[in-house]
């Protein structure tokens, strides 16, 4: 007999083959083993499902008893949150007695219907939402009526139809209802808690009315959910048993809306076994066992099918473009694989793309475009900015103003760059120019009407201005040296007026390409001849004095004028000092 009960169960256990997980619970109802969830699948689909139930143990009547039942339930769902159930089973009890006899019971159990109406969704989304649902079901007396047990030729049984430990049937329209609360949270591992409380009404014997409640908790793993239940019920009627609690681990495989595999053991955890008395023989065995057992497992298949489609909910992207730097908001484009869409002027966007995976592009003129890998799924709201960088451009400024060298009174000139194809750039009125250049040394050349041309060298640095002012010659201009005493009948240099020298000097290599008259006058003190002799004496020694600083003789020349160009009176000491100077009288390029 032993041998017989464990080949049941061994091919109890064996019969389904490896497959995926199901949300549907074991009766076709969507939720985990026994615990019901309040969301429905979405309208139009069909689920089938097939349970495989086991359990076995002993006690002080019986060496070893087992019941197994093989059940198959139906769902569909008319709308998103009306749907209807149908479940039954075919039930088998073995008692492997005391004495020399065993038994054998069999026979249909008694046809489930239920709907389940889930009339608040207060958040339908892939990744969280509440939903509270109702569950009002009918039991349709379909059972076989239990019988006594015959003997029976095969395997030395005795057989009959009912049930030994527990009834297959209630014998009569039993009805009753659950209220539904499921929750799923907004996580990266979302967790569906689903409550169920509910009573059910035995029509015949009131004894048999019995409130139920059960908690569920699963992990929504993309295609593996662990699950644990616990589950109680209380009969109206106190000497029927007490509370009974039975706790239930449990693990779902597979994909949520086709095929699926659900695997989950019962443990008793608290409370005596129900009472109910089936006749064995000329005797009656009212220890329960087969109603409540101490453990059991389920092992269930569920196959989904859809008759139509569904557009898929609709998801959602939404953000803002900014700069990176200042967080202040750009106008941009936003680039997806099939579309492509500009932000508000607030830098704003919204976009309803196609499900998946796929890389966004935020694009704006004068910026580094950025991309950002998006993952969404149907029905998912996310929130997607950008913060993009400005392109660098080097840049440098140089500013200032061209004026006369001597004046200082502005100058309308031309500013060009003579090896750089650049266009050349004319100052205002007033002189003064302002030019945005990349970072690099430049040769330029400022030239102006009845001036000499100005050409040096510029260094300009990134993100940097330059303050730098041009002085131009009058072409044929003249530049007076006052102050250079030489002294009487000499015509040595004293070192003391060597810096005002220098001037004519910075003068020569600042216009390297022109030449200049050095022009030397004296006052009207000694006779004419003299006079001439010693200017001219007096404006080569200058001559000599630039030559010697590195300036080519080809560009001077030394005049003398002695007394005859006065520039002012001669009757004063003040006016003789004025008129002994040297003058450079420049040529030109």
């Amino acid at each position: 007999m032993k041998e017989i009960i464990q080949k049941l169960l061994v091919t109890a256990a064996l019969c389904i083959p490896l497959l995926l997980y199901s949300y549907p619970m074991r009766t076709g109802v969507k939720g985990f083993n026994n615990t019901m969830s309040a969301t429905n699948d979405g309208a139009g689909h069909l689920s089938f499902v097939f349970d495989i139930y086991g359990s076995a143990n002993g006690n002080r009547n019986a060496n070893l008893w087992a019941t197994a039942d093989i059940g198959v339930g139906l769902g569909f769902a008319f709308t998103d949150w009306f749907s209807v159930n149908l479940f039954s089973r075919y039930m088998v009890d073995v008692l492997d007695s005391t004495g020399n006899q065993n038994y054998l019971s069999y026979g249909l159990g008694d046809l489930e219907i239920g709907v389940k109406i889930t009339p608040f969704i207060f958040e339908r989304n892939h990744n969280g939402g509440l939903n509270i649902g109702l569950f009002p079901f009918v039991s349709i007396p379909k059972g076989t009526q239990p019988e006594e047990c015959y003997p029976d030729t095969i395997a030395g049984f005795y057989t009959g139809q009912g049930g030994i430990y527990r009834h297959f049937t209630t014998g009569e329209f039993d009805y009753g209802g659950k209220f539904l609360i499921s929750y799923v949270t907004h996580t990266d591992i979302p967790v569906e808690l689903d409550a169920n409380i509910g009573y059910f009404t035995h029509n015949k014997d009131r004894k048999g009315n019995m409130l139920s409640y059960g908690l569920g908790i699963g992990f929504l793993y993309w295609n593996f959910i662990p699950y644990i239940e616990i589950n109680g019920s209380e009969r109206e009627d106190k000497n029927m048993g007490s509370r009974i609690f039975y706790l239930t681990p449990g693990v779902k495989i597979g994909h949520k809306n086709d095929s699926s595999l659900n695997l989950a053991l019962n443990f008793r955890v608290d409370g005596r076994v129900d009472k109910e008395t089936t006749r064995v023989g000329s005797s009656y065995i009212s220890l329960g066992e087969g109603a409540t057992p101490s453990w059991s497992f389920n092992l269930s298949y569920a196959q989904g099918f859809s008759f139509y489609r569904q557009s898929p909910p609709l998801s959602t992207i939404s953000g803002i473009i900014t700069d990176a730097e200042t967080k202040e908001p750009l106008t941009a484009m936003i680039i997806l694989p099939d579309t492509v869409i500009e932000t508000d002027t607030m830098g704003n966007f919204c976009i309803q793309p196609t499900s998946g995976s796929f890389v966004m592009r935020a694009f704006s003129e004068g910026y580094i475009p950025q991309d950002q890998s998006v993952v969404i799924e149907p029905g998912q709201e996310l929130l997607v900015s950008f913060e993009l960088e400005k392109i660098h451009i080097p840049i440098a400024e140089i500013t200032g103003r061209v004026m006369d060298r001597l004046s200082k009174t502005p100058l309308v000139a031309k500013i060009s760059f003579p090896e750089r194809n650049r266009e050349s750039f004319t100052t205002d009125r007033t002189g003064v120019f302002k030019l945005k250049l990349s970072p690099d040394t430049y040769i330029v050349r400022i030239t102006a009407e009845g001036y000499i041309p100005y050409t040096t060298s510029i260094l300009l640095k990134d993100e940097k201005t330059l303050l730098k002012d041009f002085y131009l010659l009058k072409q044929y201009g003249k530049i007076t040296l006052q102050g250079i005493n030489f002294a009487e009948g000499s015509t040595e240099i004293d070192p003391v007026y060597y810096p005002i020298l220098d001037e004519g000097l910075e003068l020569l290599r600042g216009y390297p390409n022109i030449t200049v008259e050095i022009r030397g006058h004296t006052d009207n003190v000694g006779s004419a001849e003299t006079n001439l002799t010693l200017s001219q004496a007096r404006a080569k020694s200058v001559m000599k004095y630039f030559i010697k600083m590195g300036i080519e003789p080809s560009r001077l020349k030394a005049v003398g004028y002695g007394g005859a160009a006065p520039i002012t009176t001669n009757n004063t000491e003040e006016g003789r000092a004025q008129n002994r100077r040297i003058e450079f009288y420049i040529f030109g390029e």
